[in-house]
């Protein structure tokens, strides 16, 4: 009893010091963005800490300005930052337009340029949960490539109809069979590109 006592104070005081510096908020700061990338970091990574904290900076930053870019549009309601709650849910940011629709975005960055030989990997819930919205035929689901390279900021937006043309085994896949995690080139989306200036 008293070491499920103590587990329990523990979990309590975890608890407390979190929701003190406000990582339970629904808009938390930059500071405890930058702290749950870290902590990101230190949980899955096996290997080079800082490599990995460089490629999850890099992640963010088109993240960030993909949230940035749907925020300021006329049709938008709500930008949910799906990326800070979790890594499993086959998107980043989740679009409610006013009239109801939802659009579902998942963002790939690099800092090379879209035309060099460079690969974004789509996990396998990302393929399916875009699969299972086109198939639905009800919300949207988009792929947002960034490329910052050279001091220059581009963008392809990606509707999953063009991604999957570039996925193999999807057009005869069976009902409840999921496919693997694929690489797919920026360079495949070169005439999609469009130079982006960010605040």
């Amino acid at each position: 009893r008293s070491l499920r006592a103590l587990d329990d104070a523990i979990s309590k005081i975890e608890l407390e010091i979190c929701n003190h510096i406000g990582f339970f908020e629904e808009e938390p700061s930059e500071e405890i963005e930058k702290f749950i990338l870290h902590l990101e970091c230190l949980i899955y990574n096996k290997n080079d800490f800082i490599k990995e904290l460089k490629l999850k900076e890099l992640g963010r930053l088109g993240e960030q300005a993909s949230y940035e870019l749907e925020n300021d549009k006329n049709d938008t309601l709500e930008v949910e930052k799906t990326f800070l709650n979790s890594n499993k849910s086959g998107y980043d940011l989740k679009v409610t337009k006013l009239d109801g629709s939802i659009k579902f975005i998942e963002v790939k960055s690099t800092n090379y340029h879209f035309d060099s030989d460079i690969h974004a990997t789509l996990t396998n819930k990302q393929i399916s949960t875009g699969e299972d919205n086109f198939n639905a035929n009800i919300n949207e689901y988009v792929f947002h490539f960034w490329s910052f390279s050279d001091e220059e900021t581009y963008l392809a937006e990606i509707p999953f109809v063009k991604m999957k043309d570039n996925l193999y085994g999807i057009s005869n896949k069976k009902e409840g069979v999921r496919l693997n995690t694929q690489e797919v080139k920026f360079s495949n989306f070169k005439s999609e590109f469009k130079k982006i200036k960010l605040n």
